[in-house]
């Protein structure tokens, strides 16, 4: 009943709200999608930058230079210099790695995957997902740290359970997040700079998706019909 209702109501957004026989009139108020058929995706900007938070980006940058071994954050086990923050903050730099799987692990402990229903997983898994070692003994390495980040993800909420997979993942020093939408059946890339008919997107795809869908198989986890899930990037 409730998708029949948001299915009338989108279909009528072009009509506005008339009166009868007052057809040619433009209409009383502004519509907009429900929110049910609006992408999770597509965000308004945040607004300005104020003067402090300015200022506190700069200072992050020159201690990053100063005490780059200085521990700046630690959430439970996983740590974060002021060099790798700092670097990650300048314009001159790159985000690390590290930046992600701190901030992702703040998730965690911030919102349970129990109640979330949502996994993030550190960059390492991608970079198997890509193919990204140099040697054998590499890649050996890599597929044992990913099957055992996917065995024990699902000892805090099944991964079947779960309504979406998360996995950033940097290629050619770009950085993509890749999501495993679950319960809207699709692959989806979030980029800010590549689309999906892009060169970059060409080689990224077939990787990403095929070495996800392997690893899910080798974990030895109920079926999902991944095969089936279309692609999309917002």
């Amino acid at each position: 009943m409730v998708n029949t209702a948001d299915n009338l109501y989108n279909s009528n957004l072009t009509l506005g709200s008339y009166s009868s026989g007052k057809e040619n009139l433009p209409p009383k108020r502004l519509v907009r999608p429900s929110k049910y058929q609006c992408s999770p995706f597509d965000n308004d900007l945040r607004g300005p930058l104020t003067p402090s938070e300015k200022q506190l980006h700069s200072n992050i940058v020159a201690l990053g230079k100063i005490e780059p071994d200085r521990r700046a954050v630690l959430v439970d086990k996983t740590s974060l210099s002021l060099g790798q923050l700092g670097n990650s903050f300048d314009t001159n730099g790159h985000v690390e790695a590290y930046v992600f799987n701190v901030f992702y692990r703040l998730l965690f402990r911030d919102n349970h995957p129990r109640q979330s229903k949502k996994h993030y997983f550190f960059t390492t898994i991608a970079d198997y997902f890509l193919q990204a070692w140099t040697t054998e003994e590499g890649r050996i390495s890599m597929r044992r740290r990913a099957l055992i980040s996917f065995s024990g993800a699902g000892t805090t909420l099944p991964l079947h359970e779960s309504e979406r997979l998360f996995f950033p993942s940097v290629h050619h020093e770009h950085w993509i997040l890749f999501i495993v939408d679950i319960v809207a059946r699709k692959f989806i890339f979030l980029d800010s700079v590549y689309d999906g008919e892009s060169p970059f997107h060409m080689e990224v795809k077939d990787l990403m998706i095929n070495n996800f869908l392997k690893t899910w198989e080798e974990s030895r986890l109920r079926r999902m019909g991944f095969r089936n899930f279309g692609i999309e990037y917002p």
